[in-house]
């Protein structure tokens, strides 16, 4: 099936289309940062990870993967791969996404497999090295909204959750009830039924969402070997203590990314993400995520409560219970590579243009960068919709285009777009060469002529006007016809993968190694599937 560089689709912002086409200026990525691969200047980075903090992570992961049976994990992939990073010859590659119920929409397995495909060819490159698979589960974020819904063929099932905190520590046994809401809502076959169990099963055994969450991807993806990491944990949090007092005492998160920002903003960049003045949360005795904001050299106030605390009092709490603190988005890519002896990190567009904004805050905390790798994406089209595209002869791109491009190809080829241009060219042709013929025999006169020729640009742009709109009317068929058939790539306006759930792919009798991507492609490619 046909695939196409995401870079020549118009689909990425321009600081991530000049950093995946190797034109973002070298000099703001930090000293030495050559993150577009990854190389052996990577490995050497990683070469010298604490053998402590690996014991510390294998420690932490084989607890949390204990539901694997005794007598299975001598061959368990995902087992085996976590006891091998006690060896100073593994790495990891990382990809991460906030946990939804039911794991989301497409794009999370995108990141996955775009992961997966990222290390098979490591290993493939790096023999004697060992590059293992981490899924980073975001379990200490709060926004709720984002991650309690799914919507299935045009019916949307809201999860009633339990409210406040964070929504990794939520209890999800309410899940099971909103799977027999499903189940009541359809008439679904038993293959359907057999699906939906999997996901009540771990709702209904799992004390919370990050729980069950691990467990589901570990049921889709562990034959892979995927690890599923949840960094909401007081020994990873106490070894990442020094790094979060520095941002305490110096607010150096801050600092650094208003520079890059502004060295950005020289060529011409947007920025991602604005940096607060303290890149922390405050996990409060209910457990909520409160924000910290610096009120002065001394003294903190935390949102929304309005508790005030003084520095030293905060610095306090922090040294005795690290836990109680939370990494924001600016500040979770410096825990992540502090606790894994990662290689790269995989993802979205919006994610590598928030990196991008960081180089300094990693060398600020003596920390060093990753591999920004664009992950892949796939388009899954039904194969009755795709006949009639190909039918129309139409070029694939147009398909996948942006809203704008797609809206003037259609002008173009339906509405006299090209052969309007083409006359008011020959007509300009004509004009000038009359007014240069004008000049030539009386110079006074090619003023008076060109007036009379303005009059004649506004007769003309009347008359094409009026042809387009009869054109317009004869091809509103045809016109209508292309958009409905776009709609299967952008649903609702938004690209499909960022609507779609995974779960509705699923249900839909498609197969998760339908999924894979070719391991022969270059990353951030994005490749049509018929379904």
């Amino acid at each position: 099936m046909p695939e196409f560089d995401l870079n020549t689709l118009g689909l990425l912002s321009q600081i991530v289309s000049d950093y995946v086409g190797l034109t973002f200026p070298e000099h703001l990525l930090g000293p030495g940062n050559k993150p577009h691969e990854v190389t052996f200047e990577h490995f050497a980075d990683k070469q010298s990870f604490p053998i402590a903090q690996r014991e510390l992570l294998v420690d932490c992961l084989s607890k949390d993967y204990d539901f694997i049976p005794l007598d299975e994990r001598e061959e368990n992939k995902v087992w085996k791969n976590i006891q091998a990073l006690l060896s100073p010859d593994s790495f990891t590659v990382t990809t991460g996404q906030q946990i939804h119920i039911f794991l989301g929409p497409m794009y999370v397995p995108h990141k996955v497999f775009s992961m997966l495909k990222t290390v098979h060819n490591l290993n493939g490159k790096y023999h004697d090295k060992n590059i293992i698979p981490v899924f980073w589960m975001a379990t200490e974020d709060h926004d709720l909204a984002e991650i309690n819904h799914v919507t299935l063929w045009n019916k949307t099932f809201t999860w009633n959750a339990p409210e406040g905190g964070m929504v990794g520590e939520l209890a999800c046994e309410s899940l099971a009830s909103l799977v027999d809401e499903i189940i009541d809502g359809f008439r679904l076959d038993d293959a359907k039924l057999e699906l939906l169990e999997v996901f009540k099963t771990h709702y209904t055994h799992s004390l919370t969402l990050a729980e069950a969450t691990r467990k589901i991807l570990h049921h889709f993806f562990g034959a892979y070997g995927v690890v599923v990491l949840d960094a909401n944990n007081a020994q990873f949090k106490q070894s990442f203590a020094a790094v979060m007092t520095k941002e305490l005492q110096d607010g150096f998160v801050y600092e650094a990314i208003q520079t890059q920002n502004n060295l950005l903003k020289e060529e011409g960049y947007v920025r991602q993400i604005s940096p607060k003045d303290t890149s922390l949360f405050f996990i409060d005795e209910e457990r909520n995520r409160q924000r910290i904001d610096r009120v002065s050299a001394t003294e903190f106030v935390l949102y929304p409560s309005g508790k005030k605390w003084l520095k030293a009092d905060l610095l306090e709490v922090l040294k005795s219970n690290p836990e109680r603190f939370s990494p924001n988005v600016a500040m979770r890519p410096l825990f992540q590579e502090t606790i894994l002896p990662n290689l790269a990190y995989v993802g979205g567009a919006g994610e590598l243009a928030y990196w991008l904004q960081l180089p300094l805050v990693f060398e600020k905390a003596s920390i060093s960068f990753p591999a920004l790798l664009l992950r892949d994406t796939q388009v899954f089209i039904k194969q009755k919709i795709w006949n009639q595209w190909e039918g129309l002869g139409l070029e694939y791109e147009l398909l996948l285009a942006t809203e704008n491009l797609f809206q003037e190809k259609i002008n173009s080829l339906f509405i006299g777009g090209e052969k309007r241009l083409m006359h008011e060219q020959e007509f300009e042709k004509v004009l000038q060469g009359v007014t240069d013929y004008t000049f030539e025999l009386d110079p006074s006169q090619v003023k008076p002529f060109k007036q009379i020729t303005k009059q004649w640009r506004n007769q003309l742009k009347i008359h094409f006007d009026s042809l387009q709109e009869k054109a317009k009317e004869k091809e509103a068929q045809n016109i209508q016809k292309l958009i409905k058939l776009r709609e299967q790539v952008y649903l609702n306006g938004s690209f499909q993968e960022r609507k779609m759930p995974f779960l509705a792919y699923l249900l839909d009798g498609n197969k998760l190694s339908h999924m894979e991507f070719s391991l022969s492609s270059s990353s951030r490619y994005l490749c049509i599937k018929l379904v």
